[in-house]
């Protein structure tokens, strides 16, 4: 609604605009009722896609971060892109150098061990109970170690499943400085979904920024990138099989783990850094503008 009431606003009073998209609002309405019902559920939400169609049919650029989202919004728009609409990472600030801001029983237990990262909310989406069962495939392997930072609706859940698991730590709530102390003592970070979905989390750039390869579940945009760049491998959701072999991969070769390690910070300086993304979308706004109202 407000990007919509701000391009009616900007038309009528000729300033540049430019279109954000995070998310596939009001499609992602349908994907609760099935397809017989979605032109239903369409109708009922006529003004909702009104609207949409408006906003990005009238913006004078559109932008988002990831590709996928871009050309949804271009279809809406009903036209090819142009030179002014762009993709711009999210991505996130370097690493902060805190390896030592845990507690020494935590850190004392991590110490020598290849670490497997979760840091994320605990939702339905983000799922991390794959990791549950992935810890018990591997729980004869005294070397590798699940880490599970954050809360959310299933934390209590997934904390009660992996209760008898002495290769797990369960952390909570973490605050920045802690994640960064997490990730300074981790081999891996772990993206799970049991949705076959495309997405691109804010946890992907943060993981990146420790040099951590990445195993995702996620489609799209981040698989291609994670097997295009080699920072480290895609699994079919909730299939823990293949997620453990993803780890055994990285875990029983150190040559191969150390070359994703640096492709996987590479990726980050080249393309995810946040200061060199915001500089230049700072400078892309302004571009826009002086084009737009043709002042130099």
């Amino acid at each position: 609604d407000l990007a919509y009431e701000a391009v009616v606003y900007a038309k009528k009073n000729n300033i540049p605009v430019i279109v954000d998209i995070r998310d596939k609002w009001p499609d992602i309405f349908l994907n609760f009722f099935p397809s017989k019902l979605q032109k239903f559920v369409k109708l009922f939400l006529f003004n909702d896609f009104r609207m949409i169609k408006k906003t990005m049919m009238e913006a004078d650029a559109l932008v988002s971060m990831m590709g996928s989202l871009l050309d949804w919004g271009l279809r809406y728009a009903n036209r090819n892109k142009r030179d002014t609409d762009r993709v711009f990472y999210l991505g996130s600030k370097k690493v902060l150098n805190v390896k030592n801001v845990l507690n020494h029983e935590i850190l004392t237990k991590l110490n020598g061990k290849f670490v497997i990262s979760y840091i994320s909310a605990f939702s339905n989406f983000y799922n991390p109970e794959i990791l549950i069962d992935c810890a018990k495939k591997l729980q004869n392997n005294k070397d590798i170690i699940f880490v599970l930072g954050g809360d959310g609706p299933l934390y209590k859940y997934i904390k009660e499943r992996a209760i008898n698991l002495s290769n797990i730590i369960m952390l909570g709530w973490l605050n920045q400085s802690e994640i960064s102390s997490i990730l300074q003592h981790s081999k891996i970070g772990i993206i799970p979904t049991p949705f076959l979905v495309e997405a691109f989390p804010n946890k992907v750039f943060t993981y990146l920024s420790s040099g951590l390869p990445i195993i995702s579940a996620l489609q799209g945009e981040l698989k291609d990138i994670i097997e295009k760049y080699k920072i480290g491998f895609y699994y079919p959701p909730n299939d823990v099989d293949a997620l453990v072999n993803c780890i055994l991969k990285l875990y029983n070769n150190s040559q191969l783990y150390n070359t994703m390690a640096e492709n996987a910070k590479r990726t980050f300086d080249e393309m995810f850094d946040a200061d060199k993304i915001y500089n230049e979308y700072a400078k892309y706004v302004e571009e826009l503008f002086y084009n737009k109202k043709g002042n130099k």
